[in-house]
C-alpha cells in the first residue's frame, strides 16, 4: 500500500516512471568526491525516470550546443521531484536523502551512488550495447535520480523484455558512434560481469572535449527503442518484445532505413546555434549578435 501511495505521489507531480527497489551495497561508491567514506545506510531506492524532450532530441545535429540542455532539463524536474518526496518520507517519520546529478548548498555532488543498479533492481531497465540502462518505454533518452530510505515498502523486481537477445544482433548504436567507443562483438566478461564494454576514454573525449559541440546523444537518437511514445511505435515495442523473429526484422529494417546514421533535423531547429569555424579559429553566433568569439580550446 505504500509502495502505491508514494508511487502516486511522484506521478502527481511530475514523473514520467518510478520504480522502488532495493540498494545492493555493491551500488555505493566507496568515497565521495571529497574524499570521505560513503555509509551504506539506506536499504530502499525510489528510481525516478524523466525523459527527454523528443522534438529536440530529434532535432539536434549531435555536434551542436543544445545537448547539455537536452540532458539538464529533465535533471531539473528530477531535482524537485525527489526533494519533494524525501521530505514528504521524512515528515512521514523515516530517514530519506535524495540522489541526482547536481550540487548541494555546499557544492558537493548529490549522489554516492552508482544508479545502473538502482535501475536494474527496480525493474526500469535493462544494461544495453551502449552500456547504458535502457528502459522500454523511453530507451535512452531519460535521465535519472533516487529517493534513498529505510521506509518499509513493496519492491519492484527485474524485469527481462528482450533487451539482451536484441542488442546482440543488433549494432545500430554502434554503427551510429562518430568515435566508435560502442563494440560490435559479443559481451565480455569485466569486474565479474558479462557486459558489451564502452570504450569510454573515447566516449567522454566525444561528449566533453567535442570542440563543435556538447553532450553527443548520438547512440540515444539512434536506438530504436527511444523513438517517440505513438501508437504505432508502441505496436513495434510489443512485437519485439515478445518475438525474436520480431527483433530480427526490426533491426533489418532500421539499418536498410539509415536510421543508425541519426543525422537529426536540422530544418526542425528551435534554438540558436553557435558553429565553429576551422579557418579563423572561432566560434560564430547566431546572427545579430557579435560575430566571432575566439574559442579556448
Amino acid at each position: 500500500m505504500m509502495s502505491r501511495h508514494i508511487k502516486s505521489l511522484a506521478y502527481f507531480i511530475g514523473a514520467d516512471i518510478v520504480g522502488i527497489g532495493p540498494v545492493p551495497d555493491y551500488a555505493y561508491f566507496s568515497c565521495g568526491l571529497q574524499g570521505k567514506p560513503v555509509s551504506p545506510d539506506y536499504k530502499n531506492a525510489i528510481v525516478i525516470l524523466q525523459k527527454k524532450n523528443y522534438d529536440t532530441l530529434s532535432a539536434s545535429l549531435n555536434t551542436d550546443w543544445i545537448g547539455d540542455s537536452i540532458s539538464f532539463q529533465p535533471y531539473l524536474m528530477i531535482t524537485m521531484i525527489a526533494e519533494s518526496l524525501a521530505d514528504y518520507i521524512r515528515r512521514l517519520g523515516y530517514p530519506a536523502v535524495t540522489q541526482y546529478d547536481g550540487e548541494d548548498l555546499m557544492g558537493h555532488p548529490k549522489f554516492d551512488i552508482n544508479f545502473m543498479p538502482l535501475i536494474l533492481w527496480a525493474g526500469l531497465g535493462e544494461v544495453s550495447r551502449a552500456f547504458m540502462m535502457l528502459n522500454p518505454f523511453l530507451g535512452l533518452g531519460y535521465k535519472v535520480g533516487a529517493v534513498l530510505t529505510n521506509m518499509p515498502m513493496e519492491l519492484d523486481k527485474p524485469i527481462d523484455f528482450g533487451l539482451q537477445d536484441f542488442c546482440q544482433h543488433c549494432h545500430i548504436c554502434a554503427d551510429a558512434c562518430p568515435v566508435k567507443a560502442i563494440p560490435y562483438g559479443n559481451k565480455v566478461m569485466f569486474n565479474g560481469y558479462e557486459q558489451w564494454r564502452l570504450d569510454t576514454r573515447l566516449c567522454a573525449s566525444m561528449t566533453s572535449l567535442n570542440q563543435y559541440g556538447v553532450v553527443c546523444n548520438t547512440c540515444t537518437k539512434a536506438c530504436p527503442w527511444t523513438r517517440q511514445f505513438n501508437w504505432r511505435n508502441n505496436l513495434v515495442r510489443r512485437a519485439v518484445i515478445g518475438s525474436g523473429l520480431a527483433r530480427r526484422m526490426a533491426t533489418k529494417y532500421d539499418s536498410l532505413r539509415g536510421r543508425h546514421k541519426a543525422k537529426g533535423n536540422e530544418a526542425r531547429q528551435w534554438w540558436f546555434d553557435i558553429e565553429y569555424d576551422k579557418k579563423e579559429g572561432c566560434l560564430h553566433l547566431p546572427p545579430e549578435m557579435p560575430p566571432c568569439r575566439k574559442s579556448r580550446s
